[in-house]
């Protein structure tokens, strides 16, 4: 990478770090870190999600006992809302950091064109897909 790109990349990278979005995910994360219960209630969460993936990825069924956990592990973090503030931050995080990647795409003519015609950005037509959340739930790929 020539140096200038590199200094654009560090430019947009502090321009980043003076966002709202990425404040609120830093005061999420340090708001969590504080906190023992959260930390090991998202660790579960993400235990959980992980394990679906796991099994999504290489075939096995998802049983319903395995949805039954998965919906009751989303149900107890839920109701703590330093868990929920970072899995809030982070999608926004992701929103803004998508957006950023389909102004740079859309600036080089990156997959911005439907083969069959021209895109006007929806999903299904040629547009990247909305940022989704990191976590999965069944049933939605």
């Amino acid at each position: 990478m020539n140096e200038t790109l590199r200094e654009t990349a560090k430019t947009l990278a502090r321009a980043i770090k003076d966002s709202d979005v990425y404040k609120s995910w830093l005061q999420a994360q340090e708001n969590l870190n504080e906190r023992h219960a959260a930390r090991v209630m998202l660790r579960d969460l993400q235990r959980a999600q992980a394990e679906l993936m796991r099994k999504v990825q290489t075939g096995e069924p998802v049983t319903p006992e395995d949805e039954a956990h998965w919906q009751r592990t989303v149900e107890t973090v839920a109701y703590n809302p330093y868990v929920a503030a970072v899995l809030q931050a982070e999608q926004a995080l992701a929103r803004l950091l998508a957006e950023i990647n389909e102004i740079i795409a859309a600036e080089l003519d990156l997959g911005t064109q439907d083969p069959d015609g021209p895109s006007d950005g929806e999903e299904g037509k040629g547009g990247p897909p909305p940022p989704r959340s990191r976590l999965w739930v069944p049933g939605h790929p």
